[in-house]
C-alpha cells in the first residue's frame, strides 16, 4: 500500500499537524505500507525531522506571498498544481492523507482523480471535503457534525475514541490508578511549536 500525507508545519502554524501525521505513519509503516510526505517549504518547517524518522519528503517550493487560504500560503490551485506531479511520480497512490486547515473540497477534487482515496484529517468542521473518509478526533459531539461537508458515502470516524496516540501514550492508561470523586478525567494538552530563531 502507498500512502502519501499532505501536512505542513512553520513557525505560524506550528507542529501539532505532523506530529499526529507521524503517528499514523508509524502504525502504517509497522503493517508495511510504503509512506512519504508532502510539505511546503516554510520558514520553521519539521521536514528534517521527517526525514530523520525515515520517510520521504518532498518539498514544495516557498512561497512568500500571502494567499487566501492563509494556511496554505498560495492559492488552492497552485498548490494542487504543485502536488499533483509528485502524485502522478507516486502513482499509483492508495490513500492521500491530508492534515491542513487550509485545504478542502475544491483542492480536493483536482487531485481525486490521481488517487484511490482521499482522508481527511480535521478538527474544525469549517468548510466542506470530497473525501472518502474524515476523521475529528477532537470533537465530542457525533458524526453529524459534518452534514452537508462531506459525501454522503463518507465514512465519519468522530469523537475521542478516535484519537491518534502514539504508543507509549496508549500503554499509560493501564497505568491509571481508579479514582473517587466528582472528576473522573483531567486532560492537560500542549501543543506543538518551534520557537523562531
Amino acid at each position: 500500500m502507498n500512502i502519501i500525507f499532505r501536512v505542513d508545519s512553520s513557525y505560524e502554524i506550528g507542529t501539532g499537524h505532523v506530529m499526529r501525521c507521524l503517528t499514523l505513519a508509524n502504525e502504517f509503516r509497522d503493517r508495511k505500507a510504503k509512506v512519504s510526505f508532502i510539505c511546503r517549504d516554510l520558514p520553521g518547517n519539521l521536514a528534517s525531522y521527517i526525514r530523520g524518522q525515515g520517510y520521504p519528503v518532498f518539498l514544495l517550493p516557498f512561497r512568500s506571498e500571502r494567499a487566501e487560504p492563509s494556511w496554505l500560503r498560495v492559492d488552492y490551485k497552485t498548490d494542487a498544481t504543485e502536488t499533483l506531479p509528485i502524485l502522478i511520480t507516486s502513482s499509483p497512490v492508495d490513500c492521500l492523507i491530508i492534515d491542513h486547515y487550509g485545504i478542502d473540497q475544491r483542492w480536493e477534487k483536482l487531485i481525486g482523480a490521481n488517487v484511490a482515496k482521499i482522508v481527511v484529517i480535521d478538527d474544525l468542521a469549517d468548510r466542506p471535503h470530497h473525501c472518502s473518509l474524515v476523521l475529528d478526533q477532537n470533537s465530542s459531539s457525533a458524526g453529524d457534525r459534518y452534514q452537508g461537508l462531506v459525501p454522503d458515502s463518507c465514512v465519519k470516524l468522530v469523537g475521542t475514541s478516535y484519537a491518534i496516540l502514539r504508543p507509549e501514550f496508549r500503554s499509560m492508561k493501564k497505568q491509571v490508578a481508579e479514582r473517587d470523586g466528582s472528576i473522573n478525567r483531567i486532560l492537560v494538552f500542549f501543543g506543538g511549536y518551534r520557537p523562531y530563531p
